[in-house]
């Protein structure tokens, strides 16, 4: 089988990017556009926001639950608080 171009290229992006970090190996996304096409999603991003919103204040376990995660996330470097 015969690997296309967009594979050739991600083949090539992933061998000149391939390293050990902290005894794991890393590697870039190979994305299709350097650097990829990220169109504005900020009123889908508000609205998904403010239906968590929502539901967590409905819900005071599933709040507790998201909270856990979101806090683990920060303080395991994953995630930061913006505002």
């Amino acid at each position: 089988m015969c690997a296309s171009l967009e594979d050739e290229r991600a083949l090539e992006i992933m061998e000149i990017t391939l390293k050990m970090v902290d005894g794991h190996f890393q590697v870039a996304l190979p994305w299709r556009h350097d650097p990829p096409f990220l169109p504005n999603n900020r009123i889908v991003a508000e609205r998904r926001g403010f239906l968590l919103k929502k539901r967590l204040l409905k819900d005071e376990a599933l709040f507790e639950k998201y909270k856990t995660v979101m806090t683990d996330y920060i303080e395991n470097g994953h995630a930061e608080k913006v505002l």
